[in-house]
């Protein structure tokens, strides 16, 4: 199947970026940081410079702007190389800002979605806690 039956330019042009990010800058240092148990803020810094936290946020709210294909584009593409970067970021999305862009009043989308979306602060803004028990 060809890859234009799904996919607009745009979408190519993402995955391409993705995709040369994770081979070029994830893949080289990924198991290093699990074997040193650390988790990787370098790489983290560089995603956000990219936008990969807003991808499906609206421009206005410091999103990307992008549809949702692009955001499992960018999560399929981070995936291939290292599952723990596309979790940070599908997490940091879904369970982090999603609730607020579903759920929150327009005072609270304008008052943290532009922060959320652009992951400016160490630790990222949405951290989510989660157990087994």
């Amino acid at each position: 199947m060809h890859d234009s039956l799904y996919f607009s330019d745009h979408h190519l042009q993402v995955r391409e970026m993705v995709r040369d990010f994770a081979r070029n800058v994830v893949k080289p240092t990924a198991r290093q940081y699990d074997l040193d148990s650390r988790f990787p803020w370098d790489n983290v810094k560089q995603m956000a410079q990219l936008g990969l936290f807003g991808i499906p946020w609206p421009e206005e709210l410091g999103g990307s702007g992008m549809d949702y294909l692009s955001y499992i584009t960018v999560i399929h593409e981070l995936a291939k190389v290292d599952a723990s970067h596309a979790i940070t970021v599908s997490a940091h999305t879904t369970l982090g800002t999603s609730p607020i862009m579903d759920f929150g009043t327009d005072e609270q989308k304008r008052r943290f979605v532009p922060f959320l979306a652009r992951a400016v602060r160490r630790p990222p803004p949405s951290t989510v806690a989660t157990t087994t028990s």
